[in-house]
């Protein structure tokens, strides 16, 4: 329920400036998810911390959908075959990291490789748009 909740606040927050501050929000938002994920891979044995991070992961993982349709919109004509898309790739990277996580839960690890695989996924999304803040500018191009 908590994680509901911090969903619904990251939704209303990330909405309201994703159009305008697409890269701030991805790089804030990339940067909390991979210390919450690490966090909770190293502390999930004690209940607050726990509960902390999975309030930080719901505020900061699914709300930054609308910064990453802010910009998809920005570089592509909407329609229905961008959205289709844009879904399709989150499925898949929902499908890919599952995988991965359970590949690594079959292979004898314990449940937090799939915390540690996240942790890592979520890196490798913050090293992808860290490029354009060098660029020095506040928007993607």
């Amino acid at each position: 329920m908590l994680y509901g909740a911090a969903n619904i606040v990251g939704n209303i927050v990330t909405g309201h400036f994703a159009f305008r501050h697409s890269l701030i929000i991805m790089v804030i938002g990339l940067a909390v998810l991979s210390m919450s994920l690490t966090g909770m891979a190293l502390l999930a044995q004690y209940t607050w911390f726990a509960v902390a991070f999975v309030i930080l992961i719901g505020l900061s993982g699914v709300p930054m959908n609308p910064a990453m349709m802010a910009r998809i919109i920005s570089v592509a004509h909407p329609g229905p075959m961008v959205n289709a898309v844009h879904t399709s790739v989150i499925n898949i990277g929902l499908g890919g990291g599952t995988f991965l996580a359970g590949l690594a839960i079959s292979a004898g690890y314990d449940v937090r490789a799939a915390l540690w695989i996240g942790a890592v996924l979520a890196v490798l999304g913050l090293c992808s748009v860290l490029p354009y803040l060098r660029r020095g500018r506040v928007g993607w191009t």
